[in-house]
């Protein structure tokens, strides 16, 4: 069964510029989210996840809610693996498909058709399951003859393209979402959307970070609440997000 789960998991990240000692840094640290403290080797760090203990199951359809800078998006990182906790357990049963940086893992240096096959073995699929979904992969891209050159030759536009198209053509098991995320030119967006929508429902468990109820409303049916890197209360849609929204 496809599941996530933290137990007392924590992220600092520690700092070293002066100024982030000063009252102004004090008070930007409670408005924008994460707490300034010193840790155990009396290192100053930013405490950007305090002690999160959340748990998945295959059909969760979770939303993340928060002001920003309540640690939405460096929780989604955490899931992913692109931040490693400083305390805790972090578990999840199968690599999570992220959603908000399309050109994570890609190599500059290397072919859109080889970054294709390097991001699905990377997401642990074989080279037959692979070769079976690159014809609509490059199709969806619209790179045209881009995708036998170097990634370094594309626009920022193409890479997004590039990256969308891999990562929701590899059906995802776990799919987390930063809704502040970009697909292209504008002839790309719509059917980005289109298919964002199939994804959504394929997924076996979905982690949104939103500040939109109708968004949730739509695919969600609990939501976590994060103020300044903690948890404040977590449930069903219909107990939790009226409170808060």
């Amino acid at each position: 069964m496809t599941v996530i789960n933290l137990k007392n998991a924590s992220l600092d990240f520690p700092v070293y510029d002066k100024e982030c000692f000063s009252m102004r840094g004090k008070i930007l640290s409670l408005t924008m989210g994460g707490i300034i403290r010193k840790n155990n080797k009396n290192v100053r760090v930013v405490r950007a996840l305090d002690n999160i203990t959340l748990s998945f199951k295959e059909g969760d359809r979770v939303g993340l809610i928060g002001h920003n800078g309540a640690g939405k998006t460096t929780l989604l990182k955490l899931m992913a693996g692109i931040y490693t906790q400083t305390e805790g357990e972090v578990y999840t049963s199968c690599i999570p498909t992220p959603l908000f940086d399309y050109s994570l893992g890609m190599d500059v240096d290397a072919t859109g058709y080889q970054n294709i096959i390097l991001s699905g073995l990377l997401r642990g699929h074989t080279r037959k399951e692979i070769d079976k979904m690159l014809p609509d992969i490059i199709d969806f891209s619209d790179l045209g003859e881009y995708i036998s050159m170097p990634l370094r030759t594309y626009s920022a536009g193409m890479t997004t393209r590039l990256g969308f198209s891999i990562s929701t053509m590899l059906d995802p098991e776990i799919l987390l979402i930063d809704e502040v995320f970009g697909a292209g030119d504008k002839n790309f967006f719509t059917k980005a959307r289109n298919r964002m929508k199939e994804l959504l429902g394929k997924a076996k468990v979905l982690v949104l970070a939103t500040h939109s109820s109708d968004l949730m409303k739509q695919f969600c049916n609990k939501v976590v609440v994060l103020n300044k890197g903690s948890i404040i209360d977590q449930g069903d849609i219909e107990n939790i997000l009226p409170k808060y929204m």
